[in-house]
């Protein structure tokens, strides 16, 4: 049994090099569009089969209903550790003896910025004479984003400024699913060239990206901008309460990043002991760090839990009391004296 990453699958299927079991795990949808497309470009045949609904029956039949010669991909899902044990017996005897030919895609998807393990209670029950291999799709750090930003301007042949693709994954987020369509639209746009100025005009903003933006103004102090920022994101239609939620998220990761710092950690080790895996949101969290004090930190943090208790409890417009938290954070930057 081997871990792989997507590259490494796409190079070995480019050899002709197919295992019988592709076990996908990770956290980030686009990738597992990607890792399905490659898996099965070459099957003559697709099935899905989802566990929870079948019968002990019908999860056998997928792997006996097999034409000579064709080659044959079966989808799995729901293949869980708390799967009634009996249909997990049916599942791994029915593949143990698929026909030669057949390679099995499993689903094991989590949408989650802390991605566990695979199930090794699952993976041990695959036959010893299977070649199995876990595919890690890990989304948002840095070397996953770019390898597959470079694989897009590759295959489409785009030329692409380097600040204007650090924008773009700035803008959506690191979000794959929307770096993609971006670079294509905004290069479709520019006969096959970005720029600065492209992707400023037409690149999409995901609502991450846009509170991010607030978060950058407030902590410069710029009270005109926040509140700018703050009344198109509430012209978005995004909800007062999953605002307070992100924001809050931002500085607790900088509160965990400061603790880590004192206790003589590296970021490295912080990521390791809270299961995170790397990504720009992280690296920023502990840059701030470095120039925040724990009681700043502790003051803003207060001010959202104190927040978001209101907007669950009061019956004060939720905007009005965002509006006014985000007054009281910028005060904090500019050291002003508030009650």
């Amino acid at each position: 049994m081997n871990n792989i990453d997507l590259y490494k699958l796409e190079n070995e299927l480019r050899q002709g090099k197919v295992r019988d079991v592709y076990f996908l795990h990770g956290n980030d949808a686009y990738l597992f569009s990607r890792a399905y497309g490659l898996i099965t470009a070459e099957s003559a045949d697709i099935e899905s089969l989802y566990l929870q609904k079948a019968t002990e029956e019908e999860i056998s039949a997928p792997f006996v209903s097999y034409f000579f010669g064709d080659s044959k991909c079966v989808c799995v899902y729901d293949l869980t550790a708390d799967l009634a044990s009996a249909k997990q017996r049916a599942f791994f005897d029915a593949i143990s003896e698929m026909p030669e030919g057949t390679k099995v895609l499993i689903y094991g998807y989590q949408d989650t910025d802390r991605v566990k393990q695979a199930p090794q209670s699952l993976l041990k029950q695959f036959s010893p004479s299977l070649d199995v291999a876990v595919i890690d799709l890990i989304g948002g750090d840095h070397n996953t984003v770019n390898k597959e930003i470079l694989s897009i301007i590759k295959n489409n042949d785009i030329k692409a400024e380097k600040e204007a693709l650090e924008r773009i994954k700035e803008y959506c987020d690191n979000d794959l699913s929307l770096i993609g369509n971006e670079i294509l639209k905004i290069a479709s746009y520019g006969n096959g060239r970005i720029d600065v100025e492209s992707v400023d005009l037409l690149c999409t903003r995901s609502s991450n990206a846009w509170i991010y933006s607030l978060i950058s103004s407030v902590e410069y102090g710029k009270t005109r901008e926040s509140l700018s920022l703050l009344s198109d994101l509430f012209a978005q239609g995004m909800k007062p309460s999953t605002m307070i939620s992100i924001i809050s998220d931002s500085y607790i990761n900088v509160f965990n990043a400061k603790c880590a710092m004192l206790s003589g950690k590296s970021s490295s080790e912080m990521l390791s002991d809270f299961g995170i895996k790397p990504s720009k949101k992280y690296e920023v969290a502990w840059n701030k760090a470095r120039k925040m004090t724990l009681e700043r930190m502790n003051e803003i943090i207060g001010l959202l839990y104190e927040t978001d208790k209101q907007i669950k409890s009061i019956n004060t417009d939720p905007q009005i009391l965002v509006t006014e938290c985000i007054c009281k954070i910028i005060s904090v930057y500019q050291n002003k004296v508030y009650k």
